[in-house]
């Protein structure tokens, strides 16, 4: 007798280039797809950078309009029925606070593990007071609705849960990754994508991944670049990321004669190979949680230059991490150029990885329980 699959439906903005994607995908790539079908409920209506990898591994797409196009109730009505239709055992909501309407629309619907999944420990308008009250009827339903509440660290589950919330009822899954992806390097598409791009190997690459939002704070580096270059004129700046600053971006590098020391890449799909030519990751956020792009550049053996306001727990002790306050401008213009890469010990990153419950396989066998496909 064929055993019935576990129908899992993933809850989220869309499927493009960001820490919050790259942990779905990480679901995606190596779940038992014996044992559970996945699909997506999306709210965003263009083409995702993942879409066609999802697409590939068998997935359905589901695209329903956001709660800002539509309005609150008539969002909910369709998710109701979307839920109604599809039937799910699982519904993993990676929505923020938009999860409040996920979770009751799951629990409405009778879909047994409904989890609410805090990804971030803070948004962009947090200081408005819509927002506030938004926060804090959304708050009270996914406490009320989830059966399950996961967080990838304290910081982002007392956002979305609340100062009150009871931390030992919380699952935390870290933001781990497939360590291997990034510790295997393929000289061959390293060279390809020197040509590709350009840059020869007397370069010195400093590298941005990420969206290109006013959180992730990338025009605050690009305004200090032609200062960074003029300390070192083999300096090149490589963006990875799509958003509605790559404009102005683009702007600021044609105003200051920088187009010959920038590449503005876009999503790719081949970040693990970009980042082999990395000399130093900076990452200078407003304020965020655990990036995924840290630990990834950690595994990758690259120093990295980051705001302060990102949480200092992201550093796994690889001598990699440098915090600096963003009101030092003209020490991230220094500091820059005064790293140097340093051999890999890919034995030592695994064994941190795995110690620190960074590498994916542990993850992995917490979801599966949480699914219920492990008892």
């Amino acid at each position: 007798m064929v055993q019935k699959k576990i129908k899992v439906v993933q809850v989220l903005g869309g499927l493009f280039c960001g820490g919050t994607e790259a942990f779905v995908m990480n679901i995606a790539r190596n779940i038992d797809r014996e044992k559970t079908e996945v699909d997506y409920i999306i709210h965003d209506a263009s083409k995702g950078h993942y879409d066609d990898e999802v697409l590939s591994l068998g997935s359905k797409i589901i695209r329903i309009p956001d709660r800002t196009e539509v309005g609150v109730f008539k969002y909910f009505k369709v998710l109701f029925k979307t839920l109604k239709e599809i039937k799910p055992d699982v519904v993993h909501a990676h929505a923020m606070f938009n999860s409040g309407a996920v979770m009751l629309a799951a629990k409405l619907a009778g879909v047994k593990i409904r989890i609410c999944h805090a990804h971030g420990g803070g948004d962009e308008g947090e200081k408005k007071i819509s927002r506030k009250i938004h926060r804090f009827f959304m708050r009270k339903l996914i406490n009320f609705c989830s059966s399950s509440r996961v967080a990838c660290n304290e910081k982002s589950a007392y956002f979305l849960f609340g100062k009150h919330s009871l931390l030992k009822d919380v699952n935390f899954l870290s933001n781990s990754i497939d360590v291997d992806r990034f510790t295997i390097i393929d000289n061959n598409s390293i060279t390809k994508l020197r040509k590709e791009l350009n840059i020869s190997e007397d370069k010195y690459v400093i590298g941005f991944v990420g969206r290109l939002v006013d959180v992730k704070n990338i025009l605050f580096y690009v305004k200090l670049f032609d200062k960074v270059k003029s300390l070192n004129e083999k300096s090149v700046l490589i963006i990875v990321g799509e958003g509605p600053h790559r404009s102005k971006i683009e702007e600021i590098l044609i105003s200051k004669d920088l187009q010959s020391n920038s590449r503005i890449l876009g999503n790719r799909s081949d970040v693990p190979d970009l980042m082999a030519l990395f000399d130093l990751l900076i990452l200078p956020s407003r304020f965020e949680g655990i990036p995924f792009v840290a630990i990834e550049a950690q595994a990758k053996g690259i120093p990295c230059l980051i705001s302060s306001n990102i949480e200092k727990t992201v550093d796994l002790g690889l001598g990699l991490i440098n915090f600096l306050p963003l009101e030092k401008r003209d020490e991230w213009i220094k500091y820059s150029t005064g790293f140097l890469k340093k051999e890999k010990d890919v034995k030592r990153i695994k064994s941190v990885f795995e110690k620190e419950g960074y590498d994916f396989s542990k993850t992995l066998k917490q979801i599966s329980r949480l699914y219920e496909l492990e008892r």
